[in-house]
């Protein structure tokens, strides 16, 4: 079976490459425009084995010409709320026939199909209670039966019967179907339906893309019948060997990056479900029970409007607020939920954000057309993951493929803002390599940052925003929020009416202001640029791990769950595990080297896009003791690409004898022809009080002084010092100074030259970081029942202390206010185990670690 398998895999690739060249969209879609006749039934009130057949019927019929619509609420989900009446009513320019009986319209339709298929309706039996109503738990036999019915329903071009409906056909219509299949005849129990599915179906079914129909969602069955999709469902009983292989067949019979359609089963499996096919290189599209796709799919794709926007000013005397509308990656809540709420009249009372499937143009253009034609002061946001569902992320070899996709997406629904699922930056952070994208909100619903924090849920990383989510049960914390301004609140809600999200709104103080997700993250990223954070032309780029915490986020692009080595203050990767930097540097520069310092089994690696790796150097030999700590040069200059970017990947040299390569500091130097001829680059060494400043000229006796230029902002920098040109300068002739007293977090030093004709030119602006905190130190040391932190600080800041064990596990975690001056904080030791610990003290501007040992 492996063997056909393969070949099946092989077929579907070039199924999915042919598509894509002609269709430019991921998804099959009908063969031809709707009918301007449409003939529609209500299955609301009918029972399961009439839905089974209407939509059996529609899916054969729509697969040539889509001409019939189904009126409905949701089955399983969203039931009590739109019906899809809502969107027919909306349809103009169509003829449009009621009917009520299903098998009239059989009979209507009776041409269209070749004969039917059998079964038996007992495949709708469940035992009462579950999830949802009316209430069902639906086995995984049953749940098969009716999967691979479906399939052969889609293989003969046959409506799907029950004996009794049949015979009510030749009774009262005179109409006799041939039997075409009948799958009471074959197994009963799920391994055996797939087994046979997988022989006698899937090879002559679609599955370049396939669908999991996981309980009773008929709502999409017309649809996987048209375009003759491979179905299947995940078995949710104790697994055999034999059943876990025909699970792994399912994911293999589809290629990488290609769609999972459906959903998971009710609640109780989506986390492990959709993890099994995110790491299988697919992802999910929730569908649900999204009715029609058979019929909406043969509309042409819309001209989506492009999204309008404000310009805001950013005011750092207020607290900014974004709620979103989540749950917009399940195309049936864009078919029944959302309506209701984005019709009603206080929705434009505030801005707001709504998750918009990027694939909606293409599986219902009526709805993306409706939708963005009236978004008033609203803003889409891309919802979990991009182009498609996954938890968290693709793996490394099938990433490039999803992230262009979804970039691609974005571009042509004109969203700048995505979220992801999972509430962690480090998950997050591999979104920066989106071009289209701005910002990232961070999470689904439930967050893990305190209100009164709010400075640590955002951060900058590779020029995007990542904001980290609020759920909005928070918001009676958050508009009591009391911590300092700036503050930027990004909340999400999944269910609550959008008139009770306005009358918790109006009760906002007067300093907030409710923005939009997209404005939320201009306006950081405003706040961001006016603190020089931001900053991104850099010509020097210095980055120490742990030490210069601030400044490594700005180039964190992924760390693969690397780990710290805090006694050496170094980053380091182990095993399989990774970190990446990404590198942005000044559009002039022509050449880029990089100093790094490292020890043990380091490999380091080099690329223009994350993705696609050349190995530059790894450690001669296997080291466990940091014996070959040294500082190594490389040229990265074939590594830059067209955005001005490099891309630098730390990893184990030697994975299976669990000692990592560590990254105690890289320094990134750089040339450009158009930097002043008058100077060599200015260069800057720190120390643990102070910052030494190098620099030259080649220009000789014209020189008459140099000022040094300083500040937090790389656009708002003042003199600190000045040092006279020698008065027998060589050709090229060098120069420093030294700051004794740098400031906390990121400092920008430049250097202003004046000549004797009072002519000026500068040197490239440097980037150094420095801790707020001075002479710190832990007493008593060793101690054996607590101990005191005491240190200096150069201004006030929100900080946190947590303390680790050899091994880096935190034991105890505290919040703190750093003030400027003397502080002090005791910490209870006594549970410790005797050993080696570490103190870790963070804050905006950086982290530092000190050791002490209990006794």
């Amino acid at each position: 079976m492996k063997f056909l398998f393969r070949s099946l895999i092989m077929a579907a690739m070039l199924a999915v490459i042919n598509q894509k060249l002609s269709a430019q969209t991921i998804f099959p879609r009908a063969a031809a425009t709707p009918d301007s006749a449409i003939s529609h039934i209500n299955i609301n009130g009918k029972t399961f084995p009439e839905i089974f057949t209407v939509m059996s019927l529609q899916g054969n019929v729509n697969r040539t010409k889509p001409r019939i619509f189904v009126v409905g609420n949701g089955i399983v989900e969203a039931v009590n709320y739109t019906s899809t009446q809502y969107w027919l009513d909306k349809l103009t320019g169509y003829t449009k026939t009621e009917h009520i009986n299903i098998y009239s319209l059989i009979d209507d339709f009776s041409a269209d199909v070749s004969g039917c298929v059998l079964y038996d309706p007992a495949v709708f039996t469940y035992p009462v209670g579950g999830f949802y109503p009316p209430g069902f738990q639906v086995s995984d036999d049953n749940l098969a039966k009716i999967n691979v019915t479906t399939m052969l329903a889609a293989k003969h071009n046959a409506v799907i019967l029950t004996e009794a409906q049949r015979n009510e056909l030749i009774t009262n219509y005179g109409l006799t179907l041939p039997i075409l299949a009948d799958s009471r005849n074959l197994a009963s129990d799920w391994l055996g339906l797939y087994t046979w599915a997988m022989t006698n179906l899937a090879p002559d079914l679609r599955t370049d893309i396939t669908n999991h129909l996981s309980h009773f969602c008929l709502g999409t069955l017309d649809y996987i019948i048209s375009q003759k999709i491979f179905t299947y469902n995940n078995y949710r009983g104790t697994k055999t060997s034999a059943i876990e292989a025909m699970e792994q067949a399912f994911l293999d019979i589809s290629p990488p990056n290609s769609p999972v359609i459906g959903v998971w089963y009710l609640q109780s499996d989506e986390g492990s479900f959709v993890q099994k096919i995110t790491e299988n290189g697919k992802f999910m599209t929730v569908t649900y029970e999204s009715f029609n796709l058979s019929w909406s799919t043969g509309l042409p794709l819309a001209t989506l409007p492009v999204q309008p926007r404000r310009s805001l000013t950013f005011d750092p005397a207020k607290v900014y607020l974004s709620v979103t509308r989540t749950d917009g990656d399940n195309m049936s809540f864009l078919d029944r939920v959302f309506p209701g709420n984005f019709d009603h009249a206080s929705r434009t009372d505030y801005p707001m954000g709504w998750e918009m499937l990027s694939t909606v143009n293409e599986l219902n253009p009526a709805v993306a057309a409706y939708y963005y034609d009236n978004i008033e002061n609203s803003n889409f946001v891309t919802p979990v993951s991009g182009v498609g569902y996954t938890a968290p992320l693709l793996p490394q070899e099938f990433r490039q493929t999803f992230m262009e996709q979804s970039d691609q997406y974005m571009l042509d629904t004109d969203c700048r803002v995505v979220r992801t699922l999972w509430q962690d930056f480090k998950q997050a952070l591999p979104y920066s390599y989106l071009k289209n994208t701005k910002g990232i909100l961070v999470g689904y619903n439930v967050g893990d940052v305190s209100v009164a924090n709010n400075a640590s849920a955002n951060m900058i990383a590779c020029g995007k925003a990542f904001m980290k989510t609020y759920d909005i049960s928070e918001l009676s914390n958050i508009k009591n929020y009391s911590g300092t301004t700036p503050a930027f609140f990004n909340v999400s809600v999944s269910s609550m009416a959008v008139n009770d999200i306005v009358t918790q709104l109006n009760t906002l103080p007067s300093h907030f202001e409710v923005v939009t997700p997209e404005e939320l993250v201009d306006l950081y990223l405003q706040y961001k640029d006016d603190e020089g954070i931001q900053y991104k032309d850099f010509t020097e780029i210095t980055i120490e791990p742990t030490e210069d915490a601030a400044g490594e986020a700005l180039h964190l692009y992924d760390y693969g769950f690397s780990s710290f080595d805090f006694p050496n203050h170094a980053r380091f990767a182990d095993l399989n595990n990774f970190f990446v930097y990404k590198l942005s540097v000044d559009p002039n520069i022509t050449s880029v080297s990089v100093d790094l310092t490292m020890y043990n089994n380091y490999l380091l690696q080099a690329g223009q896009d994350p993705f696609n790796w050349t190995e530059v150097t790894r450690s001669p030999a296997d080291v466990h003791d940091g014996t070959n700590l040294a500082t190594h040069t490389f040229d990265l200059t074939p590594y830059l690409n067209d955005n001005h970017e490099i891309y630098i990947r730390f990893a184990d040299a030697s994975p299976t004898d669990g000692w990592g390569g560590a990254l105690v500091k890289l320094e990134l130097t750089t040339s450009s022809a158009t930097l002043p001829v008058k100077f060599l680059p200015l260069k800057i060494t720190k120390s643990e009080t102070d910052a030494k400043l190098s620099w030259g000229t080649v220009t000789g006796p014209t020189d008459d002084y140099f000022e040094v230029m300083r500040g937090n902002n790389p656009k708002k920098l003042e003199s600190i010092g000045k040092v006279y040109a020698k008065d027998f300068a060589a050709d090229e002739t060098y120069y420093d100074f030294t700051d004794s007293n740098p400031l906390g977090g990121n400092s920008y030093y430049r250097i202003k030259g004046v000549d004797k004709a009072g002519e000026t030119t500068f040197t490239n602006i440097v980037a150094a970081g420095f801790h707020t905190i001075r002479e710190a130190s832990i007493y008593p040391n060793p101690a054996k029942s607590s101990i005191h932190f005491a240190y200096k600080s150069t201004q006030n800041n929100p900080a946190e202390i947590i303390l680790f064990n050899k091994h880096g596990i935190p034991v105890s975690k505290k919040a703190v206010s750093d003030k400027e001056g003397q502080n002090t904080y005791e910490f209870g030791i006594s549970g410790l185990k005797p050993g080696i610990y570490m103190l870790l003290h963070k804050n905006g501007a950086g982290t530092a670690t000190y050791k002490f040992i209990k006794e």
